[in-house]
C-alpha cells in the first residue's frame, strides 16, 4: 500500500489487523484489492493511493493486482527510499 496522506494516516497495528481479516475470507483477488483501496481512500482522503495485491495460490500461479486512486494518477512514479539495484 502506497499513499500520500493529507491529514490522516493509517496506524500500523490497525492496518495489520485489517489485512489479517482478509486471510480466510472467500473473495476474488480483484475484489479484495478494490475494497482495500476504497476503504483506505474513505478513511484517509489521500492525494493518491496505490494498492498492490500479490497472491500465491496453491496451484503455483502468482497473480499481482493493482488498484489506484484517482485512476489517472501514476503513483508508481513516486520516489522510493532504499530501493536496491539489480546486479
Amino acid at each position: 500500500i502506497q499513499y500520500k496522506p493529507r491529514k490522516a494516516c493509517i496506524e500500523l497495528k490497525s492496518l495489520k489487523m485489517y489485512l489479517l481479516a482478509y486471510r480466510n475470507l472467500g473473495i476474488f483477488y480483484e475484489n479484495a484489492v478494490n475494497k482495500m483501496l476504497h476503504d483506505i481512500v474513505e478513511a484517509t482522503k489521500p492525494e493518491w493511493c496505490l494498492v498492490k495485491g500479490e497472491f500465491t495460490p496453491r496451484g503455483g500461479l502468482n497473480t499481482s493486482i493493482f488498484a489506484r486512486w484517482p485512476e489517472h494518477r501514476d503513483a508508481t512514479r513516486s520516489k522510493r527510499v532504499g530501493k536496491s539495484k539489480s546486479r
